[in-house]
């Protein structure tokens, strides 16, 4: 067996200082079996020495591991979704966009197109989330098949003769965007971003190993190394949330009928406390999507009851740690369980519409008469908070939407690319009236618009 490892991590080592399409294919399920087994090994062993090395530079603390998209997932998802998804339909998805053209057939090279290009399309659709950028990227992909269907005898000779010439890069570009994908599991951030190479490394391991398995033996094994992959890495932590799930009584849930206008709560990693606030305010917290701004305080969540969200509780939750050794779920996410079980909801992942208002300059002569010759001051560094009446000296309309939106507590995006300075008073009115008379005295509109923003649904489990 020694013997057997040793010439297979050979093959796959000689394979990556130059790899090639037309590699001979293993025929049986004998030598693929024992091709399949020392890579399998040789991957699970790379990946535990990296996950060792992250806790060691506790590189995980510095990118704020705590917000993987993995452990969202076990937040709010059944464990069987769980499984279906990290380790069936992820792989299956992944595999085929990545790897099923690593081995062309001549003779059906528009089915590998065809796949590539909805693969691409889905990746790009699921990163942008503007939907006029989605609108254009489907057009896009339309016109190019139709293009290639009226064109495909000789694409389809570019495409196999580059696919000979340039198969190297064709292989390491597959495994590169393959790793570069799964930086989206993290949040966006300068550590985040610094740390890349690392953040990625298994994936990029991972694709080198399927895409050679993909080319040695077939299309399936490779999918099975990658299920498997998953499999080993997700069932430990899947297994351990579900026996480390505390029993019902750890977490007191009461009803209250008025609020507790101290706002009190106290949340540690061993210890919940929320004392009669609503469920309004308790998820937002749980979840980890609360998000001030200028005063405005945003959560991104829906209820398909309202009713539900006015509810007022008090919630405590002491962690055990003589019962709980080894529990892998956060005290967040056994508050969130219980509260979620106790008024039977479910929670989905999902995209909402948010209500903002974009600044306009529809009278760029009447805004251009307040415009200001002096340098900033520290008056407009940061948007004042009035009673009545403000007077920004040296604004631009940036600043002003700023302050509009701290002191209206509304959301203000200035959409005039306009970079004067200007001297304007802002009055503490109504809306409306506020709106008027920026409009007629500076020229300036207020826009009601919706954005779209990532955010929950909570829902009727039944």
């Amino acid at each position: 067996m020694p013997g057997q490892f040793k010439k297979v991590y050979s093959s796959f080592l000689d394979f990556l200082k130059h790899p090639v399409k037309n590699i001979p294919a293993e025929s049986t399920f004998k030598e693929r079996f024992k091709t399949f087994i020392p890579l399998f090994i040789l991957d699970i062993l790379l990946v535990l020495c990296w996950l060792l090395v992250m806790k060691v530079l506790r590189i995980p603390e510095l990118v704020g591991a705590e917000n993987y998209r993995f452990f969202q997932i076990l937040k709010t998802a059944n464990l069987w979704m769980i499984f279906v998804l990290m380790v069936l339909a992820v792989p299956l998805i992944e595999e085929l966009i990545f790897r099923f053209s690593l081995r062309l057939n001549e003779n059906k090279i528009q089915i590998n197109v065809i796949i590539l290009l909805s693969g691409i399309i889905l990746i790009l659709v699921q990163l942008l989330k503007n939907n006029y950028v989605r609108i254009s990227i489907l057009s896009l992909g339309m016109i190019f098949l139709v293009f290639y269907l009226f064109r495909r005898v000789k694409i389809n000779q570019l495409i196999s003769s580059f696919w000979e010439r340039k198969f190297i890069l064709v292989f390491y570009v597959s495994a590169a965007c393959f790793g570069l994908l799964h930086i989206t599991n993290y949040n966006p951030g300068l550590f985040t971003y610094l740390f890349l190479p690392v953040l990625i490394l298994p994936q990029l391991i991972l694709g080198l190993f399927c895409g050679f398995i993909r080319l040695k033996a077939n299309f399936t094994w490779g999918l099975v190394f990658h299920a498997s992959h998953n499999l080993f890495f997700v069932l430990p932590l899947v297994v351990t949330s579900l026996i480390s799930i505390p029993y019902k009584n750890s977490v007191s849930i009461v009803e209250y009928d008025n609020l507790n206008k101290m706002n009190y709560s106290r949340i540690t990693n061993d210890t919940i406390v929320f004392d009669r606030q609503t469920i309004y305010h308790i998820i937002p917290e749980l979840l980890d999507v609360k998000r001030d701004f200028f005063g405005i305080t945003e959560y991104n969540i829906e209820y398909e009851d309202p009713k539900i969200a006015d509810k007022i509780l008090t919630v405590k939750y002491v962690r055990n740690k003589k019962k709980s050794s080894g529990v892998f779920k956060s005290s967040k996410a056994i508050v969130l369980a219980r509260i979620l079980e106790e008024y039977d909801l479910g929670i989905e992942k999902t995209i909402l519409e948010r209500d903002i208002y974009l600044l306009r300059i529809i009278y760029p002569e009447k805004l251009n008469s307040y415009r200001s010759a002096g340098v900033d001051t520290l008056k407009t560094k940061f948007p004042p908070v009035f009673y009545d009446k403000a007077t920004l000296h040296n604004a631009s309309p940036e600043m002003i939407a700023r302050t509009i939106e701290i002191n209206y507590n509304i959301e203000v995006v200035d959409s005039s690319l306009n970079t004067g300075k200007f001297t304007i008073e802002i009055p503490k009115t109504g809306f409306e009236e506020l709106n008027y008379y920026m409009e007629e005295q500076y020229g300036i509109k207020l826009k009601e618009s919706i954005k779209e923003v990532s955010g929950y649904r909570i829902k009727n489990a039944r």
